[in-house]
Parts: structure tokens; C-alpha cells; sequence
């Protein structure tokens, strides 16, 4: 980063970030919270109301029902750990999945490599932490591209990331950016992270180009876009759901949903004019 010193960058959960500097005095905060109380009771004569409503809890009771009849409503049928697995990895996208695939298989592929953890009875799940962070401060210090060039920074926080991921789906509930236990390994993603920065690799990142007004009348004139076909009808909608909703990954426009829980929305004027969609 330019005009950073290499001691102004930390790990954060999502990328590497400049330290800025925050003077919130407590004093002040609560000086301000005071007044505000202060000049509400003043002014209306009574204070602001906080309370919340949710409107899903409630202690009314369902009526008229036996008492199993209102347990078998309220809870579901008692699942396994299989389940939960199966529910969690639900939440995940696709490419989220592949990550994680990708990335303990590069560990494995790690793991036979080096004689020092080649193993085969103790897999990434059954080493113990002190294990975990041995191995993977190794890890990430030794791995390379299949061509031999180095990773950028943010790829290597990811793999590390994704490699929490896939413990965390087998029950390993551990969180490598803040136990103590994988000081080490933290250390060492930071230092090898400003290494790679301090070689150029990360720096540029990629960018969408903006299409021109002038090339998108190139693609309705050619007939790229339109209505004639099934297909070209099909490219249009990918288009311009990619234009107006900053859609740009083939998994975001799968998950767009229409129905009850629509992401989709179209607006009216007052004379009942289409004037926008959203």
C-alpha cells in the first residue's frame, strides 16, 4: 500500500487494512448520551421509547390444544449430527464449497510431500492444535503455484480461512485469526502477507471494465441482444440483470429468487407508469 509502512498492516477477517487512528474519548460519549437524555426530558417531558418489538415472541399460549400437541408444533423432529453438517453446508454457496475443497487438497498434497507430517493414520481433523499450528505455519510459509511462482497475500488468507471453514463443518469450532493457540500461525501469515506485498503481488487488483452506451447499441444492433430466440432472449435478461443489479458471478443470478421472498421489486408512478424495477 502506498504511503504505508509495513507495521500499519494486521490481518483482518476479510483482507489487509490500514490502521487508522480513532479518538473516541468515553468521557465525551456518555457526556453527549447525558444531554440528549437531558433535553428530551425537557422538551416532551418524558424520554424517548427503546423498547423493541419482535413480533414472532410472545408469551400468549396456543389455545384449545393438548400440551403434546403444542410441543410437536413448536419444535421439528429431533435431528442428527448429519443434519446440522448438511444444514450449515446449505448456507454455503457454491463457490464458497469449491474453496474449501481446493484448499485441503493443497494442504494433503502439502502433507505427503513433507516427511515431517506424512502421516496417513492422522488426518487434518485429528491433529490437535498445537499440531494445527505447526503444520500450518509450514503450510503457508512453503506453498507455491503449480508453476512455482507464489501466491498473492489475499489468496493465502483465504486458504487459511478455508481450511477453518472445513474444521468448522466437522465440528473443530476453532477461529485461527483469534486463539491464542495459532499465535504462530498468525504471525507467520502476517510476515509472509507483507513479504508478498513488499514484491508487487496483490497490489493491482482486477476490475470490471464499464460497457460504453456506444458498445451496448453495437450489441442490440448485431443482434447479440433481443427477444427473437430462446437463447437471445436468455443473454438479454443475463445482461441486463448484470447492468442494473450488480450481478456478476453465474451463482449470483441463480440465487436471485421471485415469489414471497423475492429480491425483485417494480415501482409506479402515480399514474401507474412503470418507472423503475429493483
Amino acid at each position: 500500500m502506498s504511503g504505508s509502512s509495513d507495521d500499519e498492516i494486521f490481518i483482518a477477517q476479510t483482507n489487509t487494512c490500514e490502521i487508522d487512528d480513532y479518538n473516541l474519548e468515553t468521557d465525551t460519549v456518555l457526556s453527549d448520551a447525558l444531554n440528549l437524555e437531558e433535553n428530551y426530558v425537557k422538551e416532551a417531558k418524558q424520554l424517548p421509547n427503546f423498547d423493541l418489538n419482535y413480533s414472532d415472541i410472545s408469551d400468549v399460549q396456543t389455545p384449545n390444544l393438548p400440551e403434546n400437541a403444542k410441543t410437536s408444533l413448536r419444535f421439528s423432529k429431533p435431528l442428527d449430527d448429519s443434519d446440522l453438517k448438511n444444514l450449515v453446508k446449505s448456507g454455503l454457496s457454491i463457490k464458497t464449497e469449491n474453496k474449501i475443497r481446493w484448499a485441503v487438497n493443497l494442504f494433503s498434497m502439502w502433507k505427503k510431500h513433507r516427511n515431517n507430517y506424512n502421516s496417513e493414520e492422522k488426518g487434518l481433523l485429528n491433529l490437535s492444535s498445537q499440531e494445527l499450528n505447526e503444520a500450518l505455519s509450514f503450510f503457508i510459509a512453503e506453498v507455491r503455484k503449480e508453476s512455482g511462482d507464489n501466491y498473492k497475500p489475499n489468496t493465502l488468507y483465504e486458504i487459511v480461512i478455508s481450511i477453518q471453514h472445513y474444521l468448522r463443518q466437522n465440528g473443530r469450532l476453532i477461529a485461527f485469526m483469534d486463539d491464542q493457540e495459532y499465535q504462530g500461525l498468525r504471525s507467520v501469515l502476517n510476515s509472509k502477507m507483507k513479504e508478498l506485498s513488499r514484491l508487487g503481488l496483490g497490489i493491482n487488483t482486477k476490475k470490471s471494465e464499464v460497457i460504453t452506451i456506444e458498445q451496448e447499441e453495437i450489441l442490440w444492433s448485431k443482434g447479440l441482444l433481443g427477444e427473437s430466440n430462446p437463447q437471445q432472449l436468455l443473454d438479454t435478461l443475463v445482461f441486463l440483470f448484470g447492468l442494473h443489479f450488480a450481478l456478476r458471478a453465474a451463482q449470483e443470478h441463480r440465487n436471485l429468487r421471485f415469489g414471497m421472498n423475492t429480491q425483485l421489486s417494480v415501482m409506479y408512478d402515480l399514474e401507474g407508469k412503470n418507472i423503475c424495477s429493483s
